[in-house]
C-alpha cells in the first residue's frame, strides 16, 4: 500500500515498514535529519531505505528548496544505518544526483548484494555513458543559451521568504 506522509513526523508504528523510499524529497525538508530518523524508527529490523537527491539542479519547489547534499553529506545523514551504499551519478566534481540504499541493521547478505548492485550500476552507466555526456552538454547548453537569450540573467538575488522568488537587488544587473 502506498502512503504519502509528512516525512519529519511519520504516523507509522515503530518497526512497521519494510521499505522506505525517499526520492527527491530531502532537499525540500527544513530538517532532513528528522526524516532520516523517522525512517529508521518505522523500518522493521530487516528494513531497507532507498533515497536520491539532486545535486546539480535548478531551484525548484521554491521557496521550499533548502539543501543540496554531497555523497559525504548523505553518508553523514545515514550514520545510524550500519549498512549502506552511496554513489553519485554524473560528472565527478559536479554530479547530477546522489543515490543511497541503507539497511537498518547489519545483514549477512547486504555486502554481497551491494557488490552486485554496484557492478550493475557500473555496467549500466558504461553501456549508456554517451547519454550521460549528452545530458551534461544539454544542461550547460541550456544555461548558456538562457543567458544569451536574456532568460538567465546574472545578478545578486536577496532572499525574501514571502516572495515567489528571490527579490532582485536594487542596483541594475550587469550583462557579462
Amino acid at each position: 500500500m502506498d502512503r504519502i506522509e509528512n516525512a519529519e513526523a511519520l504516523s507509522f508504528a515503530d518497526r512497521s515498514v519494510g521499505t522506505m523510499l525517499l526520492f527527491e524529497i530531502l532537499e525540500h525538508l527544513p530538517r532532513p535529519y528528522r526524516a532520516i530518523s523517522e525512517a529508521r524508527r518505522v523500518l522493521r529490523e530487516d528494513g531497507l531505505m532507498a533515497l536520491s537527491v539532486p545535486f546539480d539542479y535548478r531551484l525548484h519547489g521554491f521557496p521550499n528548496d533548502y539543501w543540496r547534499f554531497t555523497a559525504s553529506g548523505i553518508h553523514t545523514l545515514l550514520s545510524e544505518f550500519p549498512e549502506k551504499v552511496i554513489f553519485a551519478l554524473g560528472p565527478e566534481l559536479k554530479p547530477a544526483f546522489i543515490f543511497a540504499a541503507a539497511a537498518k541493521n547489519v545483514s549477512p547478505t547486504f555486502a554481497e548484494k551491494k557488490g552486485r548492485f554496484l557492478a550493475e550500476i557500473q555496467k549500466t552507466f558504461q553501456d549508456s555513458r554517451h547519454r550521460g555526456y549528452m545530458s551534461v552538454l544539454k544542461s550547460r547548453g541550456r544555461d548558456l543559451f538562457g543567458f544569451l537569450l536574456g532568460r538567465a540573467n546574472l545578478g545578486v538575488r536577496v532572499f525574501v521568504p514571502s516572495k515567489a522568488y528571490y527579490e532582485q537587488e536594487s542596483a541594475p544587473r550587469q550583462q557579462i
